[in-house]
């Protein structure tokens, strides 16, 4: 080995070691952001595509008024990522589906290179390159098309500027920053960070240099910056108000509508299962780490590191979808906090055990290898399970739109908020929806209340909403998890009134049973007895989601026996699929004909999931049901108990312990 050693000049050796490592790090994020839009997903991009084409097209009113809604198109909403919309209007135009996928890929791999590159400026590479493997896992959970990402790139862009500072006090290419924060605060609602990311550089150099702040060229800068920055921030069409709407935005003032995304980070759900891998707890693992290189490095003085750790941290905890900008600031920091402690390290192993640089080097890139080949391929599978890799459009992405397009169904529609943006982009102007999911950036409190949420979880207000707006189609996204939404879509489908036309592995569709649209209806009908006719491309399909799909379809119609075939063909197919097992758990046990349902087959899938990492709550829920049934008390209560341990304010519960005092009450007589 030495020989080969000697033949080779060991720094170029070392560098070609280091730009194949980064290469492989880039890979592992293209990898999970590779993937094809699914449009009617509860994606935001096809209405921002729409504020792009309105735009272009002259009409302004996007910009400030909720346009695309017909139960509140008066509302004030101030369009914060308008910018966005027009770039994403354009590159479709240019390029199309797969060249905005291509386009995606490129402003993350550019976000990457440029937080990667600041990182190396106070920190060795190894130490870079361990922390980037959390910094791209929780990148890639964020790797939609979202105006977000050019938050990301700015972020990482600011970043990388304000530190250029203390390596030449001189530089003047902070300067750059005004324009840029023009362009950021039209194209998304995280541009008060750019401020702050100054803000937190000045205040370090304030409490560093106390004594000598009139005097200092580089505060004086930082404080001009700073103003600067602030004031051109209100360059933007809604002005001032832009900037305080910016700050509020993602709420419903009191209301009990909002996003998932702006939810805490450990919001309570029932039905998902906590894993150590999740992103929250990565979050978490990460602040300890982020925690601890701070107690090691408590000589460093960093204020600015401090104050955009923590400042970080707490907005996560605050709103779930806050913890990349997290593990960006764990790339700037960890490593440089570590890095003494790392070289210190190498010093003795180069010194005490006379080992070569470049040995010691390898030997570093292999124990990494195998770190990262390891953690890659676990978070691949984990990070695609959802999706489908590659370019443009998912396979039924426009499909339900074309359906509707095609067969001429007209409005008023009942939709739900995740398919308003996708019905925004292909059905506006010539049809409005009726809520989406700019939730109370857009809507009124009355509205969620009354209208939206009291129709899905109420058949009286249903019907005093529908004589109001007098619907004519039903368009919404089956998995939308909202409140009673998937109860709605079954008593609609049994509903005489409606009938149920189309669906697909995103939407389902149904019209109202009127002459008007008796041509659709007999052309489309889905009932009982055609149902496996009509999914028979599902049901026939060697793919283990499309199997899923249908079971879900066959489950909103009530066949229960097709649902559970169908799964049972996924399973077949794909046996990995904890969250199927608990479903035919829980469809077993949820049959209407309760004297038909098998308690015994239910705790077999019920146990399958939980084996296999579906161990929700509401997991544990069921299979004390199944438990129960079958006579086993002890068995439930335990499996209560862990329900409890999941989740201690479980309604569930007590409705579980009242019954189990009633059940020994009886039995003790």
């Amino acid at each position: 080995m030495i020989n080969i050693f000697d033949k080779f000049n060991n720094e170029k050796v070392l560098k070609w070691i280091k730009i194949l490592m980064f290469i492989g790090l880039s890979f592992f994020l293209l990898a999970l952001i590779t993937y094809k839009i699914p449009l009617p997903a509860a994606e935001d991009l096809p209405r921002q595509m729409a504020n792009g084409r309105d735009i272009l097209q002259g009409d302004f009113r996007s910009l400030t008024q909720n346009v695309y809604s017909f139960t509140d198109p008066t509302h004030y909403f101030a369009n914060h990522h308008w910018l966005f919309g027009v770039l994403a209007y354009i590159s479709y135009m240019a390029i199309g589906w797969s060249g905005m996928v291509i386009f995606k890929i490129i402003l993350i791999l550019g976000t990457f290179f440029l937080m990667f590159k600041t990182a190396l400026k106070k920190a060795n590479f190894w130490l870079v390159a361990a922390c980037s493997i959390p910094y791209i896992i929780l990148l890639g959970a964020r790797g939609g098309l979202r105006p977000e990402l050019f938050g990301y790139f700015f972020i990482a862009l600011y970043l990388y500027i304000i530190t250029s500072l203390e390596d030449n006090k001189k530089n003047n290419i902070i300067y750059w920053l005004i324009p840029l924060q023009i362009l950021w605060a039209n194209l998304h609602i995280t541009f008060p960070i750019g401020i702050m990311l100054v803000g937190g550089f000045l205040m370090e150099k304030i409490i560093l240099n106390y004594k000598n702040i009139w005097q200092n060229k580089l505060i004086q800068k930082l404080a001009l910056i700073s103003f600067l920055l602030i004031a051109v921030s209100f360059i933007n069409p809604n002005g001032i108000k832009g900037v305080i709407y910016s700050l509020e935005a993602n709420t419903v003032n009191g209301g009990s509508v909002v996003s998932a995304e702006v939810q805490p980070l450990f919001a309570i759900d029932n039905d998902i299962p906590k894993q150590p891998t999740d992103v929250a707890h990565i979050f978490l693992y990460l602040f300890v780490i982020t925690t601890i290189s701070f107690i090691v490095s408590y000589k460093s003085k960093r204020v600015f590191y401090f104050l955009a750790v923590f400042g970080t941290a707490l907005l996560t905890f605050k709103i779930i979808r806050s913890f990349t900008f997290f593990a960006m600031i764990f790339l700037l920091v960890v490593p440089e906090n570590f890095n003494i402690v790392f070289l210190k390290i190498r010093e003795y192993f180069l010194s005490k055990l006379g080992l070569l640089k470049i040995k010691f080097e390898i030997f570093l890139s292999i124990i990494f290898i195998i770190i990262f080949i390891f953690v890659s391929n676990f978070f691949y599978k984990k990070g695609i399970e959802n999706m489908q890799p590659g370019l443009g459009l998912t396979k039924t992405a426009e499909d339900s739109a074309r359906f509707f397009i095609d067969n001429n169904l007209k409005g008023p529609i009942l939709n739900d908020t995740d398919i308003g943006s996708y019905l925004i982009w292909y059905l506006y102007p010539k049809e409005k929806v009726f809520a989406d999911n700019r939730f109370g950036d857009a809507y009124n409190e009355f509205f969620w209340k009354n209208e939206y949420q009291a129709s899905f979880s109420s058949e009286t207000k249903w019907k005093e909403v529908d004589k109001k707006y007098i619907f004519n189609t039903i368009f919404i996204n089956q998995y939308d998890r909202g409140i009673g939404l998937r109860d709605f879509i079954f008593n609609r489908i049994h509903d005489p009134e409606w009938v149920f036309v189309y669906g697909d592995d995103y939407n389902v569709i149904l019209v109202k049973n009127t002459l008007e649209n008796k041509e659709i209806i007999d052309k489309y009908k889905i009932t009982v007895d055609n149902s496996y006719e009509r999914f028979s491309n599902l049901v026939n399909s060697e793919n283990s989601k499309d199997q899923v799909t249908a079971a879900d379809l066959f489950g909103l119609i009530g066949q229960v026996f097709y649902t559970q075939s169908s799964f049972a063909r996924g399973l077949a197919i794909n046996p990995n699929m904890p969250k199927v097992w608990f479903a035919m758990g829980k469809t077993e046990l949820e049959r209407s004909d309760v004297e038909n349902s098998n308690p015994s087959l239910a705790l077999l899938f019920l146990n399958q999931a939980i084996s296999r990492g579906w161990n929700s709550a509401n997991a544990y829920s069921f299979l004390a049901l199944a438990y129960y049934r079958l006579g086993f008390i002890d068995k439930a209560k335990e499996a209560v108990a862990q329900e409890f341990k999941m989740n201690p304010k479980s309604e569930d519960v007590k409705v579980w312990m009242k019954n189990f005092i009633k059940y020994d009450a009886e039995h003790l007589k």
